[in-house]
């Protein structure tokens, strides 16, 4: 996926396509809530139809060349989806980012058990069957009102600064999976 925030910003990611629409639903779901976060409220106010659209294109390749397909995505998941939805709080501490991480009602904290809460947090997402079953787990949403003045001098956020942590948090849950 390639995607150009509202402030111009490129950012490129990869979302696992061979799992179908769901996958594209829940980076639907996250950028439905950055945008939500962005403007300080739900964007149900904003344009003709009550709400700011996020536009998917699917780059299709022909003899002719490339030409972008619309591609309709609903950030509502379908009946057969199996993601285990994550919340993250983000915090900067000694010089880097942390997170909490709430899954179920239940916390994984960064700052109180450092890489341990990953561990934890595989385990848990291993009682769910995430990785035996091809399941996935999706942050739907990261709050990071407590280090926005870390990642921008002017406190303004783009969809890029939600998009970096996001990878970065992936990451870290990733390798807990791996290891364990």
């Amino acid at each position: 996926i390639t995607l150009i925030d509202e402030m111009g910003t490129w950012y490129e990611t990869t979302v696992d396509y061979m799992k179908g629409l769901s996958s594209l639903q829940l980076f639907h779901r996250f950028l439905r809530a950055v945008t939500d976060r962005r403007y300080d409220r739900p964007i149900t106010d904003i344009g003709p139809l009550d709400i700011l659209s996020i536009n998917f294109y699917e780059m299709i390749n022909t003899k002719n060349g490339w030409y972008a397909q619309p591609a309709l995505i609903n950030s509502q998941p379908n009946a057969n989806h199996t993601a285990i939805l994550l919340y993250a709080i983000t915090e900067r501490v000694n010089n880097e980012y942390q997170f909490l991480i709430y899954c179920n009602d239940i916390l994984f904290s960064e700052p109180a058990d450092g890489q341990h809460c990953y561990q934890q947090l595989a385990s848990y997402l291993r009682t769910k069957k995430i990785a035996k079953n091809h399941s996935v787990f999706a942050i739907t949403d990261i709050d990071l009102s407590h280090c926005r003045l870390q990642l921008s001098a002017s406190g303004e956020l783009h969809t890029a600064h939600y998009l970096h942590m996001k990878e970065l948090l992936e990451t870290k849950i990733q390798r807990a999976l791996r290891s364990t």
